[in-house]
């Protein structure tokens, strides 16, 4: 099944992109035969050949059973034959981005020949990510260490449900998540991301990067310049890929689950991992999240797991410097990181020894190896800092929360922030919080021969190293001076599926025999985790034991903690039936504590996620504005059969920021036509500059001021009139 997966999608991508070479007419004096050029006709004849070669292969992949598939299996069965094909498709996958971003006098002559074949291009890049994809799933499936005590190996089979699982949540986005994204909410990083994306796009960065192109790092703007070459619907593109990477995460998160559990108990994690609110709130902005979230896992996942077979170390190593440097260049803040998942790699065992304080010559060798992939992967970036003329510590993130005043550096400043992330980290656990603390009571650190005492340190381990990187960035960050503002919540938010994965563990880890009773229990999982969470809820959501900003806890930032706010006092009831059941069926040894721990979760993560989304809506007024217009625009467009020039006139009581939201949501889409954005004033009928303009007012103003019919649309239960006006007539409905 994973085969023709494999098969079924690049066929049909490469279908696509034939169809798309198709339809591109030459310019008539280029033209030799049937409208198309010499170079056209050239990569209409290469496609269609790979077409038919893949449609055979997927043919064939049908008709046989999977047993049979022995042509196939037998190249996969090579460890040699899979590092090699991993490795040639990150090679071939850097060499085509680097392509792509070149500047077109990088191509000289061949720059007409370039511009034909650049969505071959952007085809290439994709057929060798997902080929490493695939064979890498591959690999992990089948040479990847076995898991320890009585969980059974996992199986190929077992990844065509996480892959349902995947679509599922695929599916799920694009019915109620991403028709709810209209545009950039007021964010100045999703700026910065944007321009990066369009010069990386110009092949101007290279030559071009400044301090505010270069205030993030470039891998989550790379991930996404095939967008801009889809003139009109960029966003929406770039809203698709966000929603294939975070669902993506399923993937990391099942082979570390299936590292300590059987596939239900691992099928049970990624289910809930598929609800949380990050799924349902990022992937509709342009921020790195999304890309940074399922890396993270993946650099987790190489760092405590290794190859079966401790002659292929080397090149798994290998992968774990470049993704600990992909990390690095997509948030700055794996700067700090990569120190503990070193530690973390340390941790397991090496050739065998699981000795952890054990340091042998070839043990530190490897250890520099993947600081030394991990250094040469962020390379090139600090490269192209130093040819602009950069300080080396822009390229290297130093530059986040450098505005800082000696006055707010007091230690007590410092021990309010411990506490507050402290008590984020406590609400991000609370759904699992008892079986947390069950858990980690069963932790030995003598024994990290054993897999699931060296994962909850893993865990202690990640918690302290983003602890530290957080705390020190909101105790420098200059904004928080005279009262703590904002708690960075959105840093933190790839704990909560390591927390539900590392809950899970106490099924297994809870011992009767440790408590004198029943009361004994309950009061130390039940009662003591409940009062935890009413101390942390009054100190960080309520804000009512240290003074803090009004929106400390904002929506846009601390999802998760906003996700706990807006359920209110359904929250600690939702709490205590979650501790209640999963307590009781723990100590009386009933079945169903994984269907009720599973169903309660997924009660807690979705019952709440409706609200999240209108709210995420009322704030997207002025986009919505900007969306209405666009696609007004689109129409006017099509209707003409060209692009038109376009002044959309918007209610003169907006603020120049709201105005600003409008104009953003027409720019993200890089659209073909020419167009500004302005407020509504009658003499400006008179004088249109534009094509067409189009006007969108509130009803109740529609009404008393504008001529002639209109359109009714509804931004948030609100309803507008949509109007037309023809430059050339004037007015015209």
């Amino acid at each position: 099944m994973w085969i023709i997966v494999y098969f079924v999608l690049t066929t049909l991508e490469t279908i696509s992109l034939f169809i798309y070479n198709l339809l591109q007419v030459s310019s008539p004096q280029e033209q030799v035969w049937m409208q198309y050029s010499t170079e056209r006709l050239g990569i209409l004849a290469v496609l269609l050949l790979v077409c038919v070669i893949f449609i055979f292969l997927t043919i064939q992949a049908f008709r046989s059973k999977p047993a049979k598939h022995i042509y196939m299996e037998k190249a996969l069965a090579s460890q040699n034959c899979l590092w090699l094909m991993m490795s040639l498709s990150l090679f071939a996958s850097i060499a085509l981005s680097y392509l792509l971003i070149q500047s077109d006098a990088f191509f000289g002559d061949y720059l007409a020949i370039y511009r034909n074949l650049r969505p071959v291009i952007f085809w290439l890049l994709l057929v060798c990510l997902q080929t490493f994809f695939f064979v890498f799933t591959w690999y992990c499936v089948h040479f990847s260490e076995k898991p320890q005590a009585d969980v059974p190996a996992l199986q190929i089979s077992e990844m065509s449900i996480v892959l349902a699982v995947f679509a599922a949540g695929l599916l799920l986005k694009f019915i109620f998540v991403l028709p709810n994204g209209y545009g950039m909410l007021k964010d100045v990083g999703e700026t910065k991301y944007l321009y990066m994306l369009q010069y990386f796009n110009e092949g101007i960065f290279l030559h071009s990067a400044t301090t505010f192109t270069t205030h993030y790092p470039p891998l989550y703007p790379l991930s996404l310049m095939a967008v801009y070459s889809v003139r009109d619907y960029a966003y929406e593109s770039i809203k698709l890929i966000n929603a294939l990477a975070a669902s993506s995460l399923v993937f990391p998160v099942y082979f570390l689950a299936r590292r300590f559990f059987e596939r239900k108990t691992s099928l049970a994690v990624i289910i809930v991992t598929s609800l949380i609110p990050f799924q349902f709130l990022l992937p509709i902005r342009l921020l790195s999240e999304n890309l940074y979230f399922p890396l993270l896992l993946l650099a987790v996942y190489l760092v405590f797991t290794q190859p079966e077979d401790i002659h292929f170390r080397f090149p798994w190593d290998c992968l774990t410097g470049f993704v600990l440097g992909l990390l690095y260049l997509t948030r700055y803040i794996s700067l700090a990181l990569i120190p503990f998942l070193m530690l973390v790699w340390w941790l397991k065992p090496f050739n065998g020894q699981h000795a952890v304080f054990r340091i042998s010559g070839q043990k530190v060798l490897y250890a520099l190896l993947v600081l030394f992939l991990a250094g040469i992967t962020f390379l090139p970036w600090v490269n192209i800092g130093l040819e602009n003329n950069l300080p080396i510590s822009q390229m290297l993130g130093f530059g986040i929360a450098a505005n800082t005043n000696p006055a707010q550096l007091t230690l007590v400043n410092l021990v309010k922030w411990v506490a507050f992330y402290g008590a984020y980290f406590i609400l991000l656990a609370a759904p699992v919080l008892n079986l947390l603390g069950i858990a980690l009571g069963s932790f030995r650190l003598k024994d990290l021969a054993d897999e699931k005492n060296r994962w909850i340190l893993t865990v202690m381990i990640l918690v302290l190293a983003f602890g530290l990187a957080i705390v020190r960035h909101s105790w420098r960050a200059d904004y928080n001076l005279e009262l703590p503002k904002r708690l960075m919540g959105r840093y933190v938010i790839y704990f909560v599926p390591v927390f539900i994965l590392t809950a899970f563990l106490a099924r297994g880890s809870f011992l009767k025999g440790k408590y004198r009773n029943l009361a004994d229990f309950l009061l130390r999982f039940e009662l003591f985790p409940f009062l935890l969470i009413v101390i942390s809820y009054l100190l960080v959501i309520k804000g009512s034991l240290l003074p803090v900003n009004s929106d400390f806890i904002h929506p846009l930032i601390s999802i998760d903690g906003y996700y706990i706010k807006l359920l209110g006092p359904y929250f600690f009831l939702l709490l205590a039936v979650l501790y209640t059941g999963s307590n009781l069926l723990l100590w009386f040894g009933k079945q169903g504590f994984l269907k009720f721990t599973l169903a309660g979760l997924v009660v807690y993560y979705l019952v709440g996620q409706p609200a999240y989304m209108q709210l995420m809506a009322s704030e997207q007024s002025a986009q919505q504005m900007g969306k209405i217009a666009l696609d007004a625009m689109l129409e006017k467009n099509s209707d003409a059969g060209e692009p038109l020039s376009y002044e959309i006139l918007l209610p003169a009581e907006l603020s120049r920021d709201e105005l600003d939201d409008a104009a953003w949501t027409i720019f993200i889409r890089h659209p073909l036509s020419q167009w500004e954005v302005g407020r509504y004033l009658p003499e400006k009928i008179d004088k249109l500059s534009a094509d067409v303009g189009i006007i969108l007012l509130p009803l109740s103003d529609a009404q008393n001021s504008l001529k002639g019919d209109f359109d009714q649309v509804t931004i948030n239960s609100d309803y507008y009139a949509l109007q037309f006006i023809d430059s050339s007539v004037q007015q015209k409905d």
